[in-house]
């Protein structure tokens, strides 16, 4: 049976659960059950229940994750984004949501993420929008406060909420429609940072904003306008003449890779791209956690788009070529780049690595690159060839680019100062009924000051 046939059995609803809940599970939940009701004197259930769990293990990780072709988060958002809206409406609606995850866990601060609307009218509608978002999230929690039933019992605490806008990646064909996309991201950036720095008190509720979903369909690039624009607007002052809060930044990186040295390249574009400070967060980066040696034994073979390879290998070059030491591995890098531009081309190179790096560069930075890849300009031809090679070959070069990297992610990182909410003088915070009064003025000032 084919992988794609594997899957869709794997993933068919259940039909008698309206879509919520799937054969597999069933089967699994079934197991569990049975083995709760087993003695400890039988041995044959459990051992085939536990080892059809290793093979299923197994065989999800070969369907689902795709490991030579890099599309594990592609599947699973096709096939959570379609469920997404279902849970949302019939299930998970705003009060119900912050009930549950506060009710259950000591939670001093919760962190819920939005994504700002994708289409709209004009930045007028737009801004709207956003507000009306903000608003349902608002009088759900201050209901919830003054009815005073979020932390009953031993957990007598209230936590202070904030939103953070998701920009999602998007997979775009053709120039026009790449740049309405990123007019898109800057739209939004703009109202956010607009609605900040006009509604008083709004400042502190929304705190971050991230970019993320499938890292392998858009480079950092695409964000750095709009991260700007934000970055500008923290030296901005509110409407009580103050300067308002500072948003904070994160950027979901490292963490969907065809190659080792494609995560790596990923979060390090995106650090210098996106101007990423010490406070910055990167989404997952897990790629700076993975042992190069261990990768390319367990790795036996990646197949990744002939430019994606070329960038790597390009980008590689510049990280080597400002060692000295490195000079024996910086010429057999310099081989695979003209052997890797001769198949994408049919022809003989004629720019020095040098200038290769150059126009690498500036695409890695260029808002307006045209490709989802940063390749230099004069070789961004054959998009559709693919490359094949075998990582142990390369080695080397992807343990000189993880030590690299990793230096210069826990580099840029400073001493995190986290701020303590302040309170009226003569405020008693050991009571608890007073947080909940401060949370709801808090609530109800910012109410105010949208309506």
């Amino acid at each position: 049976m084919a992988p794609e046939d594997v899957r869709k059995v794997l993933t068919a609803p259940c039909p008698p659960t309206d879509g919520f809940g799937y054969p597999e599970q069933f089967l699994i939940a079934k197991g569990i059950n049975k083995l709760k009701t087993l003695g400890t004197d039988t041995q044959d259930f459990p051992r085939l229940f536990w080892q059809y769990s290793r093979i299923k293990s197994v065989v999800s990780s070969w369907v689902v994750q795709e490991i030579l072709t890099g599309k594990g988060l592609e599947y699973f958002t096709q096939y959570y984004y379609p469920h997404q809206g279902m849970l949302q409406d019939q299930r998970f609606k705003t009060a119900e949501a912050l009930f549950s995850y506060i009710k259950r866990q000591k939670v001093n601060k919760l962190e819920l993420r939005i994504s700002p609307p994708s289409k709209y009218d004009s930045a007028e509608s737009l801004a709207k929008e956003i507000l009306d978002q903000t608003l349902g999230i608002l009088n759900a929690y201050k209901e919830l406060l003054e009815q005073g039933i979020i932390n009953s019992g031993w957990n007598k605490t209230y936590p202070r909420i904030g939103l953070i806008f998701h920009f999602i990646k998007r997979k775009c064909n053709g120039n026009e429609e790449k740049e309405e996309i990123k007019k898109c991201y800057l739209d939004q950036a703009a109202a956010i940072a607009k609605l900040r720095g006009k509604i008083l008190y709004l400042d502190q509720f929304y705190v971050g904003v991230d970019a993320a979903s499938q890292e392998l369909i858009m480079d950092p690039s695409f964000f750095k306008e709009p991260y700007a624009t934000l970055r500008k607007a923290n030296r901005s002052f509110g409407p009580n003449g103050d300067v308002i809060s500072p948003i904070g930044f994160t950027y979901h990186v490292g963490e969907d890779f065809r190659d080792l040295c494609s995560g790596l390249r990923h979060i390090d574009e995106a650090i210098d791209s996106l101007a990423m400070a010490p406070t910055d967060r990167l989404g997952h980066a897990i790629v700076l956690g993975i042992r190069p040696e261990t990768w390319a034994k367990d790795t036996e073979v990646v197949v990744l788009p002939i430019f994606e390879y070329i960038s790597n290998l390009i980008w590689s070059w510049g990280l080597a070529n400002s060692d000295t030491r490195l000079q024996e591995e910086l010429d057999k890098i310099e081989f695979e780049i003209w052997e890797a531009i001769e198949i994408a081309q049919s022809s003989n190179p004629t720019m020095s690595i040098r200038a290769l790096y150059k126009e690498y560069y500036n695409a890695a930075h260029n808002p307006a690159s045209p490709s989802p890849v940063p390749v230099p300009e004069s070789l961004a031809k054959h998009p559709d060839q693919f490359q094949i090679y075998t990582p142990v070959a390369l080695q080397n070069m992807h343990e000189i680019s993880h030590f690299k990297t990793f230096i210069k992610e826990f580099g840029r990182r400073g001493p995190l100062k986290r701020g303590k909410r302040s309170l009226p003088e003569n405020a008693s915070t050991d009571s608890y009924d007073f947080e909940r009064v401060v949370e709801i003025r808090i609530t109800e000032n910012l109410l105010k000051g949208i309506n």
